[in-house]
């Protein structure tokens, strides 16, 4: 990818593009550009190193361990997310792990660069440690969102929350989800079954197209509406 069109993308939405234009200068210079084929994963829970990574394109998903059921995917970052941030921020081993879902461009700083950027004035310091807000916000979203008892606005919503940026189609075609079921059952914490039974009855509602192991975002509106307010009364609830 085109550097100038990389920064672009990364300045358009999340942490970055909300600091001063001085800082994004000093983390666009020391950032490098890497791409990354799908399944590889980069950062594990309990390491220590890595830095930090913002996703340019594609999905990077977000896995939380369980000690009963193993890891459990949380949440599919998209254009603008950043993470890895823990061990610099915590100054301790990072609780979740990384996973690229499909192939993807990232910007990346590694941890020793994180640390002489942050020691170089007390605004880098700060501007730094605002990328833990931007956790929170998505640590909330993620409650919110699995409080939702309906079993089919769940699964719309978690939809909705791993869809892509418009422009990730490229081609004008409809914005895919590379996610299994299973995955999405991850995202909406429920059952295979549950999934497949609430993915046909959004299919047949035009909002999506179902592939193998992904989902085609054929009506977003529609989507966002059933997550919303729910299916029209002859669909039933």
């Amino acid at each position: 990818m085109d550097r100038t069109v990389a920064e672009r993308c990364i300045l358009s939405v999340g942490w970055l593009a909300d600091r001063p234009k001085t800082f994004q200068s000093v983390i666009l210079q020391r950032a490098r550009l890497v791409e990354i084929a799908t399944g590889e994963e980069i950062l594990t829970a309990g390491d220590e190193g890595g830095g930090i990574y913002g996703v340019i394109s594609g999905g990077v998903g977000a896995y939380v361990p369980q000690e009963i059921e193993g890891e459990k995917l949380a949440r599919i970052l998209r254009t603008g997310a950043w993470f890895g941030y823990g061990p610099f921020i915590r100054g301790r081993p990072r609780s979740m792990s990384f996973r690229i879902m499909e192939p993807s461009v990232l910007m990346h700083l590694p941890l020793a660069t994180l640390n002489q950027t942050a020691h170089a004035s007390i605004e880098n310091m700060r501007a730094l440690s605002a990328m833990s807000e931007y956790g929170v916000d998505v640590a909330l979203e993620i409650i919110a969102d699995l409080k939702v008892a309906s079993s089919h606005r769940r699964v719309a919503t978690a939809l909705l929350r791993a869809m892509p940026p418009e422009d990730n189609g490229g081609d004008g075609g409809p914005r895919r989800i590379f996610a299994t079921q299973d995955q999405i059952g991850e995202l909406s914490n429920l059952t295979r079954d549950v999934v497949n039974r609430e993915l046909s009855r959004l299919t047949k509602s035009g909002a999506v197209g179902l592939g193998y192991r992904y989902v085609d975002i054929k009506d977003a509106a529609t989507l966002r509406r059933i997550a919303f307010e729910g299916y029209p009364d002859k669909h039933g609830s």
